[in-house]
């Protein structure tokens, strides 16, 4: 019996042109000189919100977001500095922590160069010093490349017990979530986060609530979001996006809601453009993160708020929060990981969490500012700390190179998001111990690859 096509439907060989065309598109923004101007777009938007929108809000200055002049030369310097990594990074993809490190590059590495020039006074040859820290930090974590990668054995679960396990884990957290929270419409409230989070860490102190929301949001959320999107399993993905929700509600870290949506739609646009070329794709997004609020706040007048909640929260707090570590820290004895690993190791330095001293010297009392793992190993072991920070990522690169194979990389993209924001808001060791690095690591290694799946198959 002859069959005959939709007239509606393209022909494979239009599919195959259009994928073509936009492969060899995407090749040539790739390019050096459009990624390095693109990221000095990147660079100045960061600067120009903090500057001119946040620096110039009263609400914000009483918060503790000061803006401090630049010294001479300090800016000039701090967009050469953005620029020099591009020498090394990978733009084209050859292994999965490629994205990582470069993620971390445009969410860490840049704002922190651009933040240290304003959001703290420093003298020029301070700021220098910190500059080229960072600098070296960036560069040690291409020690991954010279670490030989092994095939560790993957257990991959059958598509059907896959499905099946995450369902049961997602309904496990929600429900979970639900008895041991407290959830009031202001729970939801994105403009009073700050507000109402010293309360929510008294309250919930000695509380497992706390763990279940910062695991399952950085993990489970993003893996049934992205596993449920591209195999078609649509309930899946709704539960994935009400455990950000409710995580969200549950502690007040907007992060929740925002890395699980940012880690899908980062999967779905690489997807569509091609591995090949990652790197002018994750600068236009981080652009798309600037410069959409920004446009939003203009035409709407709401006073940079739409940038404090979304351009801040994704990129400006990262670097806002190397500049106030490396101040704070600049002259008070080191934490020495009183907070982890440390405490069995060494008398507390301080009787407060490091996180809560930074906060409250600049911020409302009370305010837990969590660093990223530069800032973080400053702030507990000064430049030894920043190189074991580093030092710390190349061996969860490692791990995820010989982990993931090229059966389920499409998916493990979204695990490879998630874990990159984790370590812009803390230490290597606690994303892996307390904010859901060891379960998105079990979860990638039972999943079934591509060929596995019924529904993936052509």
């Amino acid at each position: 019996m002859a069959s005959y096509a939709d007239p509606a439907s393209p022909s494979p060989a239009a599919t195959r042109g259009w994928r073509r065309f936009v492969a060899q598109t995407s090749e040539r923004i790739n390019s050096l000189p459009v990624v390095a101007g693109l990221i000095l777009v990147y660079g100045w938007l960061t600067y120009f919100i903090f500057v001119d929108v946040i620096g110039i809000n009263i609400g914000f200055i009483r918060a503790g977001f000061q803006y401090y002049p630049p010294v001479e030369y300090s800016r000039a310097l701090s967009f050469l500095v953005t620029l020099i990594p591009l020498l090394w990074l990978r733009r084209s993809f050859h292994q999965l922590s490629d994205i990582l490190i470069f993620q971390v590059y445009l969410f860490v590495f840049v704002p922190s160069a651009i933040y240290l020039t304003v959001a703290v006074p420093a003298t020029f040859d301070r700021q220098l010093g910190i500059h080229a820290t960072l600098l070296g930090a960036q560069a040690l974590l291409e020690l991954r490349r010279l670490l030989p990668t092994l095939s560790f054995a993957r257990v991959p679960l059958s598509e059907r017990f896959y499905v099946v396990f995450l369902y049961m884990m997602a309904f496990g957290a929600i429900a979970a979530m639900l008895y041991l929270g407290e959830y009031s419409a202001d729970s939801f409230d994105f403009t009073t986060v700050y507000d109402r989070r010293a309360d929510t860490i008294v309250q919930q102190s000695g509380s497992i609530l706390p763990y279940i929301a910062n695991a399952t949001a950085a993990s489970l959320a993003p893996i049934c979001l992205v596993y449920g999107l591209l195999r078609r399993h649509w309930v899946l993905a709704l539960l994935g996006l009400v455990i950000a929700v409710e995580s969200f509600g549950a502690t007040s870290f907007r992060s929740h809601l925002f890395v699980p949506l940012f880690a899908a739609a980062v999967t779905l646009l690489l997807r569509g453009f091609g591995l090949r070329s990652f790197g002018w794709i994750l600068v236009a997004v981080a652009i798309g993160l600037t410069i959409i609020p920004l446009a939003l706040d203009m035409v709407t007048g709401s006073g940079g708020i739409l940038s404090w909640i979304i351009h801040f929260r994704f990129i400006g707090n990262n670097g806002y929060l190397t500049a106030q570590y490396f101040d704070f820290f600049e002259h008070a004895a080191k934490g020495l990981y009183q907070d982890s690993f440390g405490r069995f190791l060494f008398d507390p330095q301080y009787s407060r969490p490091i996180a809560e001293m930074v906060g409250s010297s600049f911020s409302i009392e009370g305010n837990h500012a969590n660093g990223n793992f530069w800032a973080d190993g400053y702030g507990n072991l000064g430049v030894g700390g920043v190189i074991f920070a580093s030092l710390s990522l190349v061996m969860v690169c490692w791990l995820l190179d010989s982990l993931v194979d090229r059966k389920i990389i499409p998916i493990s993209i979204a695990a490879i998001v998630s874990f990159g924001f984790g370590v812009s808001n803390t230490a290597v060791h606690s994303v892996i111990t307390s904010n859901g690095g060891a379960l998105l690591i079990l979860l990638l290694l039972l999943m079934p690859s591509d060929r596995q799946s019924p529904s993936t198959r052509k």
